[in-house]
């Protein structure tokens, strides 16, 4: 029986992935898509908030959206807060404020490099372990 939450199982792995600590370089297949819609990918990231001495405060993640994030997606995406918990790479569950980046773009290589160029930056920035990411393919 098909699930009701097709993306129930591509977190849950990536989930499993992150906590892990390890990273995978995948490429998704764009879907053949109806006449009149674009193959897109559906990306998703999910940053915690908790750093070494504190956390991110929102004027920290709101001037990162603005330096970073903006430049790399002038398209545009979404943003909105949520809470998670993950297992740190010394074997500890985090619970934390997150926030949650949603982008559709087209596939290929620019949009991946600028996906990847938030990821790097957020990492370095504040001293994060790691940013979870999803790809899902869709149509738009």
């Amino acid at each position: 029986m098909p699930s009701r939450h097709p993306y129930a199982a591509a977190l849950a792995c990536a989930m499993v992935l992150a906590a892990a600590g390890c990273t995978t370089t995948a490429t998704a297949v764009a879907p053949a898509c109806d006449s009149g819609r674009n193959a897109a990918l559906d990306e998703r990231l999910y940053f915690g908030t908790q750093r070494p001495g504190g956390v991110v405060s929102d004027e920290e993640w709101h001037r990162f959206v603005d330096e970073v994030v903006v430049p790399a997606l002038p398209d545009g995406f979404t943003t909105w807060p949520a809470q998670g918990a993950w297992r740190g790479t010394a074997g500890n569950t985090i619970r934390e404020a997150s926030h949650v980046l949603a982008v559709v773009r087209p596939a290929g290589a620019a949009g991946d490099a600028a996906v990847d160029s938030i990821i790097a930056a957020y990492k370095t920035r504040f001293a994060q372990e790691a940013v979870l990411r999803t790809t899902t393919p869709t149509c738009q």
